[in-house]
């Protein structure tokens, strides 16, 4: 059997308050952890809701100009129809205006989603690296 300690009645009061302050001490340190990161967090939200913002204003001046362009090549092959010769010319017209227009509408769809891609993760960067700073002991998934 172990021996049991001498505990001096006297100074309990003072180890009681010792622990308590390094509890009170503890508990402050980490709401002013919890407080930092929460603003760190609410920073880097509105960041990404600016660039957001940008991104979508960007994106709609793009699908702006493919409209522009549809509008520009419709009224191209209107008047080539207009002015072709014979039946012969007027289908190879159309036919040179549909694969175009094919050709347009992939690469402007290639385009737009990589401009889409690329601004969702520019978006999302300062969230993620808020998150690191929060939770700098995460792994990132990879």
């Amino acid at each position: 059997m172990a021996k049991a300690e001498k505990v001096d009645v006297n100074t309990i009061p003072q180890q009681l308050q010792a622990a308590s302050d390094k509890f009170k001490e503890y508990a402050e340190s980490g709401v002013q952890r919890a407080k930092d990161g929460y603003e760190q967090f609410v920073k880097a939200a509105q960041e990404a809701n600016e660039k957001s913002r940008k991104a979508a204003t960007e994106a709609s001046l793009k699908l702006l100009d493919v409209a522009k362009e549809d509008a520009d090549a419709a009224y191209a092959v209107t008047r080539d129809l207009i002015n072709a010769k014979s039946l012969t010319e007027a289908y190879q017209i159309q036919m040179a205006y549909l694969k175009g227009r094919y050709e347009a509408r992939v690469s402007q769809a290639q385009e737009l989603g990589a401009y889409v891609k690329q601004n969702a993760e520019d978006a999302t960067a300062p969230v993620r690296e808020g998150l690191k700073k929060i939770f700098p002991e995460a792994k990132s998934a990879a």
